[in-house]
């Protein structure tokens, strides 16, 4: 049996420990009941679960109207990309694969990162025959497929990146991305490429205020369908989690685009309570534009509470909270609640976030993660999740998401 190579990093425990920790959790089998809460959770359970109910109390009436079920592919995330074209990433990839293909999705999304595409900052071609595969693989499995361009995040891993983006101007950061938008047309023929747009950009020191934002993806998208000519796919613009409601509107109102692609995180992100944008943004899109397009790329019940807004929680944390089998009747309910609304709005495509809980949890009583940080919990999942896509069907939280 394989250690991953994030706890061997980690030094999380001894080899000769930890080997005998995976085979004590594995003799005990996979967790997939829920379980009691625990009581340092109880609380925040509790929230989730009265906002959920209000949610529901909100909803349109139930409509049979069409939705593609998507989850995001981890294995093409940003934050990962200095292993991008390592063959485990590769591995990674086929698994998630096939438990799209397990759980019957109708769609993958993929994340592509600026400037990885661009030949001032890195050599492209290595990484843009990766992307081509990886269209290859999505669509070898009947799956559709949505392109979220979005920018490589800065990070004190990344000092060539900072340096190159410190001395970008605005001219050129817009040169170049369109660029390589126009290589993932041409390369990976996407049914949906979201032009995402963030806040954060500071080419050349100077935020891209809502208004270039629409400026820069109107003119992406009327360049694009002259330089493709006929094109089959469908070109919007995306608003991540930390986008306030000045920049949806300025880009509802851009003329070109056929879809606003949302990504939403109920409960609370960056301090603010993102329940009720399921609810009023798709009909404030379609305030400005009623024919326009709505998607949900990436979504997900975010384990965190009022307070957790107030002290931050780490990405990593975060991730190893929400391993836990006792969130599993808040997760089911979720994906219910959002394939209603989804139809109800006419929001045709959703994708999840955590394609792993479709498949597996974790046992927060099991003595044997009690010793794990939170790096080697998520390790650990993601071994129980490759073992549970090819030996068993989706667990609870997986059918939810089959039913949605």
């Amino acid at each position: 049996m394989s250690i991953p190579r994030s706890w061997r990093a980690a030094g999380v425990l001894s080899r000769a420990v930890l080997g005998t920790l995976l085979v004590l959790h594995s003799a005990a089998g996979l967790a997939q009941q829920p379980g009691t809460v625990p009581k340092k959770y109880q609380a925040l359970y509790t929230e989730l679960d009265t906002a959920l109910t209000a949610l529901e109390h909100q909803l349109p009436q139930p409509a049979d109207a069409p939705l593609l079920r998507a989850a995001v592919l981890a294995s093409t995330r940003c934050d990962a990309n200095e292993e991008m074209l390592d063959p485990s990433r590769r591995e990674a990839l086929v698994l998630e694969l096939t438990a799209l293909r397990n759980l019957g999705a109708d769609a993958a999304v993929v994340e592509v990162c600026y400037p990885l595409l661009t030949p001032a900052f890195q050599e492209p071609r290595l990484a843009l025959e990766h992307y081509a595969a990886v269209a290859n693989e999505i669509r070898s499995r009947g799956l559709k497929m949505v392109v979220r361009h979005t920018l490589l995040p800065v990070s004190g891993a990344r000092p060539a990146l900072q340096r190159y983006w410190t001395r970008l101007s605005r001219a050129r950061f817009e040169a170049e991305r369109y660029e390589e938008c126009k290589a993932i047309l041409y390369a990976m023929q996407p049914d949906y490429l979201t032009l995402q747009a963030d806040r954060a950009a500071q080419p050349a020191g100077n935020r891209l205020l809502p208004r270039d934002w629409a400026r820069v993806m109107q003119s992406a998208a009327e360049r694009l369908r002259a330089d493709a000519g006929s094109t089959d796919t469908l070109i919007g613009a995306g608003v991540g989690p930390a986008a306030d409601g000045a920049l949806l509107d300025a880009l509802a109102a851009a003329r070109g685009l056929d879809y606003i692609d949302l990504q939403l995180y109920p409960m609370w992100f960056g301090g603010q309570d993102q329940m009720q944008r399921l609810l009023q943004w798709p009909a404030r899109v379609r305030a400005v534009d009623p024919a326009r397009r709505v998607i949900v790329s990436e979504t997900w019940l975010r384990k965190l509470s009022r307070s957790d807004a107030a002290k931050p929680v780490s990405e990593e944390h975060l991730l190893a909270r929400e391993a836990y089998a006792f969130w599993s009747p808040l997760d089911q309910r979720y994906l219910t609640l959002v394939g209603r609304l989804a139809r109800g709005q006419a929001i045709e495509l959703v994708g999840v976030a955590r394609t792993r809980q479709l498949f597996a949890y974790l046992d927060f009583y099991d003595p044997i993660i009690f010793r794990l940080n939170d790096r080697a919990l998520i390790g650990l999942l993601q071994r129980d999740f490759a073992t549970a896509v090819r030996r068993q069907p989706p667990n609870a939280v997986g059918q939810a998401f089959g039913a949605m």
